[in-house]
C-alpha cells in the first residue's frame, strides 16, 4: 500500500484493469449459467411438449388424480404436476411415483374399484397401463424412455375405478426383473389377448429364452392387490434376439389375469444397468381382427 500510494497512476490503472477482470468474469458467468439454464429448460420442454398447462385448460381448477405405472424416470411427472396445478394427488400401481407432494398406492376390489377415500372428477392416467372407467377429455404424448409415450385426461366415472392395469414395464416397453402382469376387471363375454414379445431392438443373450404366458383367474390379495389365481391357459414359447412374436389368446368372461414370463433375462450394458426380458405389450380386444392367427407367429 505504501508502494502504491507513492504511485497513484500506476495504482489508479491497477484497479481499473482489476475492476474490468472482476467485471468481465461476473459477466462470462452470468452468460455460461444463463446457457446452461436455457439448454437445461429446452430439455425439459422437449420431456413435456407444448402446450405444458393441457390439464388446466381442460379442467379449470378441478382436482385432478396422476395415476401411472412403470416410471423410473420422474422428471415428466415432475413436469406435468409443476405446469398444471390441479394435479393436487399422485399415485401409481406399482409405487414408482414418489411425489413431490402426497403419493401412495390405491387399494382395490375385484371390480377394480380405488378404495381411498377421496373421489376424483378427472385423472391422468400413464396409458396404457392405466386405464380408467370414463370419458376421455385429452391427450398429451410426452418423452420417456427414449420413446414417445401418452398420458390420457379421463372425466372419471364414480366411483372411480380401473378398466384394465398392467405392471412390471418399464417406460420403453420391456419387461422387468418381476415380468410383466395384465389385469382386466369388467365381466362380459369372452374376448381376445394380443400379446406382443419382442427382442428386436436390444442383443440379448446368445441362447434363446424360455417364455411363458399365463392367464387365468384375477383374484384381490390380502394386500388388496390383484395377482393371478388359477391359470386356465398357458403357452410356451421362446424368443430369441432379434425375433419379435405375437400371440392370440382367447379370454374368459370373468375377471381374469395374464403374465408374461422370460426365464432368461439379462443387463443390456452401454450404460443401461437394468435387468430385463424382453419388449412386451399386452392388449384386450373384444372380438379378434379377422385375418390375424389363432396362435402365435
Amino acid at each position: 500500500p505504501a508502494w502504491l500510494g507513492e504511485r497513484r497512476r500506476l495504482a489508479a490503472g491497477m484497479t481499473a484493469a482489476l475492476a474490468v477482470l472482476i467485471l468481465s468474469w461476473t459477466v462470462t458467468g452470468e452468460i455460461a449459467a444463463a446457457t446452461g439454464n436455457i439448454s437445461i429448460s429446452r430439455s425439459a420442454a422437449r420431456t413435456l411438449r407444448h402446450p405444458f398447462t393441457w390439464v388446466d385448460s381442460v379442467v379449470h381448477g378441478t382436482p385432478v388424480l396422476y395415476m401411472g405405472q412403470g416410471e423410473t424416470d420422474p422428471n415428466p411427472e415432475n413436469l406435468v404436476e409443476f405446469w398444471n396445478r390441479s394435479i393436487v394427488t399422485v399415485s401409481s400401481l406399482d409405487g414408482t411415483v414418489g411425489g413431490p407432494g402426497p403419493s401412495g398406492g390405491p387399494n382395490l376390489t375385484r371390480n377394480g374399484t380405488l378404495t381411498w377415500g377421496t373421489q376424483y372428477d378427472f385423472a391422468v392416467e400413464d396409458w396404457p397401463c392405466v386405464d380408467f372407467v370414463g370419458v376421455q377429455r385429452a391427450e398429451h404424448d410426452y418423452s420417456a424412455g427414449g420413446t414417445t409415450r401418452t398420458w390420457r385426461l379421463l372425466e372419471l366415472a364414480q366411483p372411480n375405478r380401473l378398466r384394465s392395469m398392467c405392471t412390471g414395464l418399464y417406460a420403453d416397453g420391456w419387461t422387468g426383473p418381476n415380468d410383466a402382469a395384465y389385469f382386466r376387471f369388467p365381466e362380459g363375454k369372452p374376448g381376445w389377448l394380443r400379446v406382443f414379445i419382442s427382442r428386436r431392438n436390444r442383443p440379448g443373450p446368445s441362447d434363446p429364452s424360455p417364455v411363458h404366458l399365463l392367464v387365468g383367474k384375477l383374484v384381490i390379495d390380502a394386500n388388496s392387490q390383484p395377482v393371478l389365481g388359477r391359470v386356465a391357459t398357458t403357452i410356451d414359447l421362446t424368443i430369441d434376439t432379434g425375433q419379435t412374436k405375437v400371440c392370440w389368446i382367447r379370454t374368459p368372461s370373468a375377471r381374469f389375469a395374464a403374465h408374461v414370463v422370460v426365464d432368461k433375462k439379462f443387463v443390456p450394458g452401454n450404460g443401461d444397468v437394468r435387468t430385463v426380458g424382453a419388449e412386451a405389450s399386452i392388449t384386450f380386444f373384444a372380438q379378434r381382427p379377422s385375418g390375424t392367427p389363432s396362435t402365435c407367429t
